[in-house]
């Protein structure tokens, strides 16, 4: 056995001690030894205890330390030489990266190679091959001794003779100097080889040449790998950018005609995240949102987007797949072709990209139909055409327009309106985007009985009271279509025809703001379904132009002090004016028959419309009503107009006003003067008129009736006052369906309302006529006073308009006495 080598110092202590005790104790071991220690046992205990592989002990040398009975401590020096050459092994990675610079972690893929004992299975085992020696699993030799080398070894060792026989034991030892190290060749394997020697040299360097052009071809076959798997991921990426379409079909199982899809990517991200909208041939806006990811192996061979879409995704009427609703998921795998496949359950997917630029065609067929309908309905697009009701083969003029579209661009809103009248009906609806289902008619609208026009007559498209739907398809610059009460055809409005359309509006708002002005009233007829006819006034109090809000008054002309303030919008453009009702009002609850709203507070709307030389309308949610304010009288005599900043009436639309203070009544030769302060009160009395009254024969009869509210049913006589006129100077002759006076520097005339009303002429030739006042206070005509405009026309001028055509005859005005003309 090998004992545990000792230091140079204390080696040679050792060895020191070891000499003086021989040198000292020679003697004394020559006399007490009487049997010497046999150099060959000593020889062979030694081989035993301190020799090794390859060496072996020739010679020995002892002397007597001490003894004690059969025990002998004796003093060794012994020598030993090697029987072969001895060789150790030194680390093969630090041997080849000192003498060769072969770095072992770079050779790792290498080395890991050719250590797999599978490695015939990976994708670059053929290209790779053949495959080497591993230099780094090479047995490298270097020779630590040659053969016959002596080394020396000192030590110390019990001897114990007994029974005839020696027995040895090793107390310490050690070889001196060098000492032998390594085995013989034999302990490596036949593999082994020696640096050195030429054999071992010339193995070692072809190995590791093999192993480098081994590791080189692994590192380009692995780069050209990562290469190429980086080239497919580009293309993959490239394929699966947003914007890019596939093209493709879903076929079920045993069926022969697949559905025709497409598969647009709308977004990626670096954390593998895809989101997706899945088309069919009914057209590009229906689309329904996949989300998902995709994943590919190492080399991208066969990379896989995962899809799914919720039933919530579902599109109402969208067409197959888009429109079901269910979950639907895709794991589509994608070839070297860049074409994504999938085989389910039920349905085989195939999907081939599209060029991009072929994507811009085939959009637009597929968005031709909704894109169509979405330039026929763009908000403000007017057209003109005509309704033909199906029943009666009525053609009624319309005017179609689109005002607004949803945010999704498919929810519409619409009016369709007169060409002549206010009347305008609401639209509501939507564009079917899918084509396989808008059958060539994608415009879809509705209006709701509720809708109608109460004025408008039933067969008419817009008064219509029922529920209108019509489906239009488009063509260029019109639409055509029908609904079960009506078919329609429109054609967009160019500008000749806009420019006549809005000269239109124009001059119908230019005669609205004509009728509407602050002061002005107008006599007319309230006709009920029954038969009945009731007569009133409506007053305009007042008209805010900028805002277009409206104060009015509604007075019946059969009883006096009975009224209802009314507040509301009008619409110039239109001819239309729509009044609410307020709590304002002076009402009969007496049971008699009369206007709804003047018996009692309750709610009631007023619709009217110029049409022609009428106001004309309904109560709204009450149509057994007819109302008529004719207004022709008025728009045929000479007015200024009402807009602010127009020319003043003194010497523009009216001759020069006169210059001194007077009544004068505009005729075809200027102004000619009335006279003045011939009228005096006078009173009767009479008897109860009740039972005289008769159904009234003309205008004037009708607005006397309004006298008969002053009388008394339990007076057997009542006094009346009256304002009679004798004089026999000529009257002022007034021709035409109204009459204009101007008064200048009148007092009464600036500060109180201006009254006209008929006078009666006697049988003298007298002219009189009843007032309800007639006192220090000033003279009242009552309610039989006509409906007048009556404005100021410059700090000391008022003109007075008459509203109605005048039947002929003599009249009174209510200033300074009175003034008369006749009218014929």
């Amino acid at each position: 056995m090998n004992l545990p080598a000792k230091t140079p110092a204390r080696r040679l202590f050792v060895l020191g001690a070891a000499a003086a005790v021989v040198a000292g104790l020679g003697l004394l071991l020559m006399r007490h030894f009487r049997t010497p220690v046999p150099p060959n046992e000593l020889l062979r205990f030694l081989d035993r205890t301190a020799a090794g592989p390859g060496f072996a002990f020739v010679s020995v040398r002892t002397s007597k330390v001490s003894q004690e009975g059969a025990v002998t401590e004796v003093a060794v020096e012994a020598q030993a030489r090697t029987q072969a050459p001895l060789y150790v092994r030194i680390e093969a990675a630090d041997y080849l990266k000192r003498v060769f610079q072969l770095d072992p972690e770079s050779a790792a893929d290498a080395r890991r190679l050719l250590a797999d004992p599978g490695r015939e299975k990976t994708a670059d085992a053929a290209a790779v091959g053949p495959y080497p020696e591993d230099p780094y699993a090479l047995t490298i030799l270097q020779l630590s001794a040659g053969v016959d080398a002596a080394f020396m070894y000192r030590g110390l060792v019990d001897a114990r003779f007994e029974a005839g026989a020696w027995s040895f034991a090793l107390l310490s030892g050690g070889f001196e100097g060098s000492q032998p190290s390594g085995s013989p060749r034999s302990a490596f394997g036949r593999d082994a080889v020696v640096v050195g020697e030429g054999a071992g040299d010339a193995r070692i360097r072809e190995a590791v040449a093999a192993f480098r052009a081994f590791a080189k071809r692994l590192t380009d076959i692995r780069q050209r790998t990562a290469d190429l798997a980086e080239a497919r991921q580009r293309r993959f990426i490239e394929e699966v950018a947003p914007g890019r379409l596939f093209k493709g079909t879903a076929t079920e199982a045993g069926d022969q005609r697949g559905t025709p899809l497409y598969l647009e990517i709308t977004s990626v991200t670096p954390e593998h995240e895809v989101t997706a909208r899945l088309r069919n041939e009914g057209g590009w806006h229906n689309a329904r949102l996949f989300q998902g990811s995709w994943e590919a192996d190492d080399l991208f061979e066969h990379p896989t987007l995962h899809l799914a879409s919720s039933a919530g995704e579902a599109i109402r009427n969208a067409g197959p797949f888009v429109e079901n609703t269910q979950p639907w998921t895709f794991t589509l795998a994608m070839d070297a072709q860049g074409e994504l496949s999938e085989t389910g359950r039920r349905y085989r997917y195939e999907f081939q990209p599209i060029k991009p630029d072929l994507v811009p065609a085939l959009r637009s067929r597929l968005d031709a139909e909704f894109q169509g309908a979405l330039s026929a309905t763009v908000p403000g697009l007017l057209y003109q055409g005509t309704a033909t009701s199906k029943a009666t083969g009525t053609v009624e003029p319309i005017l179609l327009q689109f005002e607004s579209r949803g945010a999704d661009g498919t929810g519409l809103e619409a009016r369709v309106e007169s060409t002549t009248r206010s009347w305008k009906r609401r639209l509501h609806g939507v564009i079917v985007a899918n084509a396989r289902r808008s059958g060539g008619q994608p415009i879809r609208l509705e209006s709701d009985a509720s809708e109608a026009v109460e004025d408008a007559p039933v067969d008419s498209v817009l008064g219509f009271r029922e529920e209108l739907n019509p489906v239009l398809g488009t063509a260029a610059g019109h639409l055509a279509g029908e609904d079960a009460a009506f078919t329609y055809q429109v054609v967009v409005a160019g500008p000749e025809e806009q420019g006549k359309l809005e000269a239109a509006q124009a001059a119908r708002a230019r005669s609205f703001m004509e009728v509407f002005r602050d002061g002005i009233s107008f006599d007319g007829t309230m006709r009920e379904e029954q038969g009945f006819v009731t007569h009133a006034r409506l007053e305009i109090l007042h008209v805010d132009r900028g805002s277009g809000v409206v104060s009015a008054r509604v007075s019946s002309a059969s009883r006096s002090g009975v009224f209802r303030e009314f507040r509301g919008m009008c619409d110039p453009s239109g001819g239309s004016l729509v009044l609410e009702a307020t709590n304002k009002g002076a009402f009969v609850a007496d049971g008699s028959f009369d206007l709804p709203f003047l018996t009692s507070a309750s709610p009631a709307s007023l619709h009217l419309a110029l049409s022609g030389g009428s106001l004309t309308g309904r109560i709204l949610r009450d149509p057994r009503w007819v109302i008529e304010f004719p207004v022709s009288a008025f728009l045929g005599v000479a007015t200024e107009s009402s807009d602010p900043g127009a020319p003043a009436a003194d010497g523009s639309v009216f001759p020069v006003f006169p210059k001194d203070d007077g009544v004068y009544l505009l005729t075809s030769d200027g102004w000619k003067a009335l006279a003045v302060h011939q009228g005096h009160l006078v009173e009767e009395s009479v008897r109860d008129a009740a039972s005289d009254i008769q159904l009234p024969r003309s205008l004037l009869e009708i607005v006397a009736m309004g006298i008969t509210q002053l009388s008394k049913k339990d007076q057997a006589n009542m006094k009346v006052s009256y304002l009679q006129f004798g004089g026999k100077d000529p009257r002022p002759v007034s021709t035409g369906s109204a009459v204009v006076l101007l008064c200048i520097g009148l007092k009464s005339a600036e500060n109180a309302a201006l009254e006209i009303a008929p006078a009666e002429t006697s049988k003298d030739g007298q002219r009189r006529i009843q007032v309800a006042r007639g006192t220090g206070a000033g003279i009242d005509f009552g309610p039989q006073h006509l409906a007048t405009y009556v404005r100021q026309a410059s700090p000391r001028a008022v003109l007075l308009t008459t509203t109605s055509a005048l039947v002929a005859g003599p009249y009174v005005l209510n200033v300074e006495g009175g003034a008369e003309f006749v009218h014929e």
